[in-house]
């Protein structure tokens, strides 16, 4: 049934829904747009997408508002067709969304570190598990390892702040990365 109807999808609705397939959980629209490899000034190109499949009961709101959800049963249809016909589209999908939280952790350590603690700490919390995610696979990726490595080593402050209690957290995102570093064989930490 899916593949009948992702045959009379057009060629743009075929190459968003694809990328789209990455985001596991709910998103909103700048994580969209940059899934999609959209700038700013091209964020309501990524909300008439988001608005058309969600038309077309592709995506479904959301409890957070002005966020979205794929259903399951298309999203790991979506993720299948990626891996086995669109390779190299969820890919790059998957880099662009590690890099998206990746400058979203920095943005959130440069916070901590001039006052804001309070604030970097609850955005870091409400998305924990994306940046999470992000971060130790985004270890692995070579199109945003260095970023990681080095985002890591200018947070170690703000990381031991927010898991302080935590320590099998902060060893874990450390051992990925170190691992990662040894198999990439670079010296960032």
């Amino acid at each position: 049934m899916f593949q009948y109807s992702f045959q009379r999808f057009s060629e743009d609705e075929k190459k968003a829904l694809v990328p789209l397939s990455v985001l596991k959980e709910s998103f909103d629209l700048k994580v969209a747009a940059a899934v999609l490899q959209m700038s700013e000034s091209q964020t309501h190109l990524a909300e008439e997408i988001l608005e058309d499949f969600q038309y077309k009961s592709l995506l479904d709101p959301s409890s957070r508002p002005w966020s979205f959800q794929m259903h399951s049963l298309l999203l790991s249809f979506a993720n299948r067709l990626g891996k086995s016909e669109m390779k190299e589209r969820l890919l790059n999908s998957e880099s662009r969304l590690y890099a998206y939280y990746v400058s979203r952790f920095e943005d959130l350590n440069e916070q901590f570190l001039t006052g804001k603690s309070m604030s970097a700490f609850i955005e870091f919390y409400e998305d924990e598990q994306n940046f999470l995610e992000s971060i130790m696979k985004g270890c692995l990726d070579p199109k945003t390892s260095a970023r990681v490595f080095l985002a890591l080593v200018k947070a170690e402050l703000f990381i031991r702040s927010l898991f302080w209690n935590k320590k099998e957290i902060i060893d874990k995102m450390y051992d990925s990365a170190i691992e990662a570093a040894k198999l990439d064989g670079k010296n960032f930490i």
